[in-house]
């Protein structure tokens, strides 16, 4: 009866140690899910500000894109006016060399000799 009882007390140590080892586990369990929750609160506000930062910095980006587009559309706007004034101007050009040719086709024909000897 002493080996079983022996027996016994050598399994009912085993056990506490076993009790013993679970209740540092849980513990530690414990502890890691507290420090999961903190680190989770944690990663989100530096989330939420790296998030905050970077949508400054695409506002900024965006704004600085609409200035340069409103630059271009004003370039646009010169380009068309100076093609416009360009036009014009060949037009111009254009009229006085019909002008000229129809003048120099005159005096040509006014020096055909057979007008000469007309005078």
């Amino acid at each position: 009866m002493a080996a079983v009882a022996m027996a016994v007390a050598a399994v009912a140590v085993e056990v506490a140690v076993a009790v013993e080892a679970m209740e540092a586990a849980t513990a530690m369990a414990e502890e890691v899910g507290a420090a999961t929750e903190v680190a989770a609160v944690d990663m989100a506000a530096v989330v939420a500000v790296a998030m905050a930062a970077e949508t400054v910095v695409a506002i900024a980006a965006m704004e600085e894109a609409a200035v340069d587009m409103a630059a271009a559309a004003e370039a646009v706007v010169a380009m068309a006016a100076a093609t416009v004034v360009a036009t014009v101007a060949i037009a111009v050009v254009v009229a006085a060399t019909e002008v000229a040719a129809t003048r120099m086709e005159k005096s040509i024909a006014a020096l055909n000799p057979q007008n000469l000897l007309s005078i």
